[in-house]
C-alpha cells in the first residue's frame, strides 16, 4: 500500500469505537458484515463449502473493509486459507469489490499467534518488534520511518481497521525512539558487544533478536564462514548457531527501515573484546 506521510510525532495511536467504522464479528451480524460476509460467502467457494470461516470485519463504507478469515476446526486445506479467498485467477475478492462499488477489501488471515496477527491486519509483510499487553489489550509496534509513515494509511484509516478487526488498540511508534535502538547505537559508537539471541535462518543469513528487537547476521559475518566455504560447511555452521546465544558487533543501524545489522566478527578496523571471537567458535 502506497500513502502519503502521517505528521511527524513519537507515536501514533488511534482509539477503537469510533462512530463511522463498523467492527464486529461476523457472527454477531453487524450491517457491514452481512453485506460484505455474504457476498464473500457467495463468492469464495471455500467458505460456501464450510472449509474457512470468517472472523470478524471492519469496514468504513466506501473507504476500505478488511476480513479476516481461518480455517474452519476439521477442515483439511490444500492451500492458505488467503489463497483460497483471494482465488488466484479466478478474481473471487475482485467480483465482492464490484458489488460495493470498488470498495478496496483486504483480506487477513487470523492468527492465535497476537503479534502475526497485528502485523498481518496491518499489512505490513513481516512482524515488527512490539510490546503487548494482554490485560488492557494494548499493542506497541515498533516502526521504521518508512513504514511509521506509510502505515496508518489516509487519515490513519488503515491502522484505525487494523485496531477494530483485531481489537487490540494499536500505537505505532518509531523504533529509532526505543530504549533498545538508543542502546544499541550507543554499543555501535563505541565498539562494545552485546548479546543476541539466534532465533532462524533467513536467505541472507541468520535472524537474531537482541534487546527485543530484530536483527540480521549476514552469512559473511557469521564465524567459521568465508569467501568460498563449501555449502555444507555453511549449512552447518548456520545450524549449530540456531538457539543460541552470540556475543555480536553493531555494524550499522537503518532508521528509515528499521533494520539492524551485526556481526560476529571485528569489523575492519575496530578491536571487540569478544571471547568469542577469541575463540573461533
Amino acid at each position: 500500500m502506497s500513502f502519503p506521510p502521517t505528521p511527524r510525532r513519537a507515536s501514533l495511536a488511534v482509539p477503537l469505537g469510533l462512530p463511522d467504522i463498523e467492527a464486529e464479528p461476523y457472527g454477531a451480524r453487524s450491517v457491514a458484515g452481512v453485506a460484505v460476509g455474504d457476498l464473500l460467502m457467495r463468492y469464495v467457494p471455500a467458505l460456501a463449502r464450510g472449509e474457512l470461516e470468517i472472523v470478524a470485519i471492519a469496514r468504513r463504507p466506501n473507504l476500505l473493509t478488511k476480513v479476516a478469515v481461518r480455517r474452519h476446526a476439521g477442515a483439511r486445506l490444500d492451500r492458505r486459507p488467503i489463497s483460497l479467498v483471494l482465488g488466484i485467477g479466478a478474481d473471487y475478492v475482485r467480483r465482492v469489490r464490484s458489488e460495493i462499488g470498488g470498495e478496496p477489501v483486504h483480506i487477513v488471515q487470523w492468527h492465535g499467534d497476537p503479534a502475526r496477527y497485528i502485523s498481518d491486519a496491518l499489512g505490513a509483510g513481516y512482524v515488527p518488534p512490539m510490546n503487548l499487553l494482554d490485560a488492557s489489550r494494548r499493542a506497541e509496534v515498533l516502526l521504521g520511518e518508512i513504514d511509521y509513515r506509510g502505515i496508518p494509511g489516509p487519515k490513519a484509516l488503515n491502522l484505525l481497521l487494523a485496531g477494530a478487526l483485531t481489537g487490540w488498540h494499536i500505537r505505532l511508534k518509531r523504533i529509532a525512539t526505543s530504549p533498545a535502538w538508543r542502546t544499541l547505537d550507543a554499543a555501535r559508537a563505541t565498539g562494545r558487544s552485546v548479546p543476541a539471541e539466534v532465533t532462524a535462518r533467513v536467505p541472507k543469513g541468520l535472524a537474531l533478536t537482541v534487546y527485543g528487537l530484530h536483527a540480521l547476521l549476514p552469512t559473511g559475518r557469521i564465524l567459521g564462514i568465508r569467501r568460498g566455504t563449501p555449502a555444507n560447511e555453511v549449512d552447518t555452521v548456520l545450524r549449530e548457531h540456531l538457539g543460541k546465544t552470540l556475543q555480536v558487533g553493531v555494524l550499522r543501524l537503518d532508521a528509515d527501515a528499521g533494520h539492524i545489522f551485526v556481526s560476529e566478527r571485528v569489523p575492519a578496523g575496530r578491536q571487540l573484546s569478544l571471547p568469542i571471537f577469541e575463540q573461533g567458535s
